[in-house]
């Protein structure tokens, strides 16, 4: 604003950020979500920091457990970006305040469809916009029959991984970054699990435990290598939604996991717009 002199914003910035980057990799973006951190007991999921001061992951991730169709208050929600490894030294110098949670307006914790959503940071990450991230998926095609939005075909993805902070155990103290390999990635619309039933979303059969999501790994991104002309893009296609196991009811966490049998993702591509109007929209007018 001009009055007679110059005001100039400065940007409410946090300095922590830069210093845990991995170098050659973009994994310092991705984050981890605490409910009340207390021990490194209460990992609630993963996400990704997608804007200076936006982070993707799931809508589930913030059910209040203790309230039916209830959410868990932003106040107590922890977030920290670029850990190298799980140690109250790093979760000290790498918490970020959340301001505002966003839940797609059609989820419902009852259905695993749209399944998405957003952590507002109370302050913009410094130097985001002079380091290479993963570029979030082209919409999917997509047609209008009758005033129903279909797709018009359902693609297969190769070269796929996803990221997260999901452990078996109870702690993850000293834990690092999962990054496992998704051997086959395709979307589908006549899914049927527990939470999907006929819903359009990505789907991943698990063969091998190694490469199993687990308790906190809801959220995290799911990554594919995609050629555009000549050139590779890393996109996001999705984030980690829900998984099936084999294993009984009372089984441990850690046999629970290493029986998954299949994993589920919210498609980036089907809600795109969705996304580019938030983060347009929350987007803070200092930064990139």
């Amino acid at each position: 604003m001009i009055v007679f002199f110059l005001i100039f914003i400065i940007p409410n910035i946090v300095s922590c950020w830069s210093v845990y980057s991995s170098n050659g990799t973009y994994d310092y973006d991705v984050a981890l979500i605490y409910y009340n951190p207390d021990q490194f007991t209460n990992l609630r999921c993963s996400g990704l920091l997608i804007s200076s001061n936006v982070i993707l992951t799931a809508a589930h991730c913030f059910e209040n457990n203790h309230y039916l169709e209830g959410y868990i208050n932003p106040k107590d929600v922890k977030i920290y970006l670029g850990l190298p490894i799980v140690n109250n030294d790093y979760l000290k110098k790498t918490e970020q305040k959340v301001k505002q949670i966003i839940i797609h307006e059609n989820y419902h914790f009852t259905y695993s469809e749209f399944d998405i959503g957003l952590i507002i940071l109370e302050k913009v990450i410094p130097n985001f916009c002079n380091k290479p991230h993963y570029s979030l998926a082209p919409i999917l095609d997509i047609i209008n029959i009758g005033g129903n939005f279909k797709l018009n075909s359902f693609p297969q993805y190769d070269n796929c991984f996803f990221m997260g902070w999901g452990s078996p155990n109870l702690s993850i103290e000293n834990n690092v970054l999962n990054k496992k390999k998704i051997r086959k990635l395709k979307m589908r619309n006549d899914i049927s699990s527990q939470k999907a039933i006929r819903q359009t979303m990505l789907l991943s059969n698990i063969i091998n435990s190694d490469d199993s999501p687990c308790n906190g790994d809801s959220g995290g991104p799911i990554i594919c290598k995609q050629i555009v002309g000549h050139t590779p893009h890393n996109y996001v296609i999705g984030v980690v939604s829900e998984t099936s196991s084999t294993a009984s009811l009372d089984a441990s966490s850690k046999e629970f996991c290493e029986k998954t049998d299949m994993m589920l993702g919210t498609s980036v591509g089907l809600h795109i717009n969705w996304l580019n109007d938030k983060i347009n929209y929350f987007k803070d007018t200092t930064s990139c």
